[in-house]
């Protein structure tokens, strides 16, 4: 950085680089809070109502998860979901973890080294932040790391009140949505950010910064994660272009106030039922967490207490109890067993007043769009989802013999060819049935989604873009 001095009487000159002193400073970044496996489980609250977004989940307290293996630390902290078990499809939902900081922050860079990511079919992940002190959505909502099932792309977004509107511009993701009141949503175009292709990574790096004027969301790979930030003084200059930018015609001190940072796996409700019996299908939704640290300038508020620090339950594990503690671990078991739809909870849930429906996501099945408004039993079987090509079914389709399956962005020939590669890994799968679509925000990648299973390929074929393919890899169109 240079610093161009104005003309004028030499006396000036130190009142200039008072001033220029003063203005870097208060841009500097300084750690208020770390996040460590040593105290990671001191500095959370364990939720334990019923799931806010209608996931078939039943989230566990801290005794119950630590004495079941759902949650553990060493050198980096693991927090995952029972899957050993078998729980039916009308109970109460499979154990899992939801945690919430006991601090509320307004403003900071928040920043998160991990290893690996929950993925699997049926598993809704999310770190995001959450305004406590308004009724959702009044306090504003911010979705850091968030998707489903397979999805190979991460995305970012914001909800908040009426009155708030971005526009898209400055980052490097696709920007789907620019009313904050239906959702601002961005999707990263990267398929290292997110799920499968994160964790066979080595994980990496995601920052998020909050200020008066912007929302901004980074990625960094392993491998490139900025040095600044291995030094513990992040520098923002060093970071590049932002996955997500977040600004344009919202006042952001209004829309996003007291904010908790929370963690949690969710199950898609009833998308989860292809594999709600089948437990090993959840082996590797868990987090695993080497670090989270929070920073803040000079002149920004001290971030407060939400409840009173108490001294967690969670135990210190040694990889020699199979709890992943770093990359490529072996995953923690679960000892206990229940009969089918037991409900280990020990504490009652009951519905919390603090709602979070998603747009889009709240919905995470493969939805067919009703475009033309077809209300056919494809559709009816799948949902909706915007920006989707209206499928004409030929005899109907109720979902029989639905396996798996997948969203992301990109071309044609990727995409299908990732599916046909699941398709080819199950004994059961006879065909993929393919849909691609174009954006409609100026950019040459298009979103695409499949399915695959034990599939009549001739029951359903969508419109432009939609794809047919058995097993063998011939394709028909439409």
């Amino acid at each position: 950085m240079s610093l161009s001095l104005p003309r004028g009487p030499l006396w000036a000159l130190p009142l200039v680089l008072s001033l220029f002193v003063s203005e870097t400073a208060a841009q500097t970044y300084t750690l208020v809070d770390d996040y460590t496996p040593n105290n990671w489980f001191e500095r959370f609250n364990f939720f334990t109502d019923g799931d806010p977004t209608n996931g078939h989940v039943q989230y566990v307290n801290e005794s119950w998860a630590t004495q079941h293996g759902l949650v553990g630390y060493g050198d980096s902290v693991y927090m995952g979901v029972d899957h050993t078990n078998t729980y039916s499809e009308t109970g109460p939902g499979r154990p899992s973890v939801r945690l919430e900081s006991k601090k509320v922050y307004n403003h900071g860079l928040f920043i998160l080294d991990l290893n690996h990511m929950p993925i699997g079919c049926g598993t809704w992940p999310a770190w995001w932040t959450l305004g406590k002190s308004s009724e959702w959505p009044a306090g504003g909502e911010i979705d850091i790391i968030e998707g489903v099932n397979n999805n190979l792309n991460n995305t970012n977004k914001i909800y908040t009140s009426n009155g708030c509107s971005i526009t898209g511009k400055g980052q490097t993701a696709i920007a789907d949505s620019f009313d904050c009141a239906d959702g601002c949503g961005s999707a990263n175009t990267r398929t290292d950010g997110y799920g499968n292709g994160f964790n066979k990574a080595d994980g990496g790096v995601y920052a998020m910064e909050w200020t008066s004027q912007w929302i901004r969301i980074w990625f960094f790979p392993r491998s490139g994660v900025p040095g600044s930030i291995g030094k513990g003084s992040p520098d923002i200059s060093e970071f590049g272009t932002p996955t997500a930018n977040f600004q344009g015609g919202c006042d952001i001190d209004q829309h996003f106030k007291d904010h908790t940072i929370i963690f949690d796996i969710t199950f898609c409700g009833d998308w989860a039922g292809p594999t709600f019996d089948s437990p090993e299908s959840f082996k590797d939704a868990y987090w695993d967490i080497n670090s989270m640290r929070v920073f803040q300038r000079g002149n920004e508020p001290v971030p407060a207490d939400s409840s009173s620090v108490s001294i967690s339950d969670a135990v210190s594990l040694s990889s020699s109890v199979g709890v992943p503690l770093g990359k490529s671990r072996a995953v923690a078991p679960s000892s206990a067993i229940f009969a089918e739809g037991a409900d280990p909870l020990l504490a009652s849930a009951t519905p919390t007043a603090s709602k979070r429906q998603k747009t889009g996501l709240s919905s995470p099945s493969p939805g067919l769009s009703s475009n033309s408004g077809d209300s056919s039993p494809a559709n009816a079987a799948f949902g909706t989802a915007p920006q989707q090509p209206a499928c004409t079914p030929i005899g109907g389709y109720d979902g029989t013999g639905l396996i798996g399956y997948r969203h992301g962005i990109g071309a044609i020939s990727g995409g299908l060819a990732m599916c046909q590669e699941d398709c080819a890994e199950s004994a059961r799968c006879t065909a993929v049935l393919y849909a691609h679509y174009e954006s409609d925000f100026g950019s040459p990648l298009g979103y695409w989604d499949c399915w695959w299973g034990a599939l009549d390929v001739g029951s359903v074929l969508c419109g432009s873009g939609g794809t047919t393919s058995s097993r063998s890899g011939e394709e028909a169109g439409d």
